[in-house]
């Protein structure tokens, strides 16, 4: 069976949709870091929101985690009262 570049086209696209689909998913798991990276700010923040339950987070063999869904909640709804807003 021959590969030819067609083939290549249709793999990045099938790579794409389940990258969309994955980050899509509602169960995904998302480290301190992982987190940090998507708000931008430093792990020791994620940390100390984690540890003082504003943001909902849970430990996995001692090693927090926090669910996207949630994360996603909290960023809607939540009042993030040491929040800087920027002009």
């Amino acid at each position: 069976m021959a590969f030819d570049s067609g083939d290549s086209e249709l793999l990045d696209s099938e790579v794409d949709l389940v990258k969309r689909t994955w980050n899509e998913r509602e169960d995904v798991v998302l480290t301190i870091s992982e987190v940090a990276e998507i708000l931008r700010v430093h792990t020791t923040t994620i940390y100390r929101l984690v540890k003082r339950g504003e943001l909902p987070g849970f430990k996995i063999g001692g090693n927090w985690r926090v669910n996207r869904a949630s994360l996603d909640v909290w960023l809607t709804e939540a009042r993030h009262p040491n929040a800087t807003p920027r002009h």
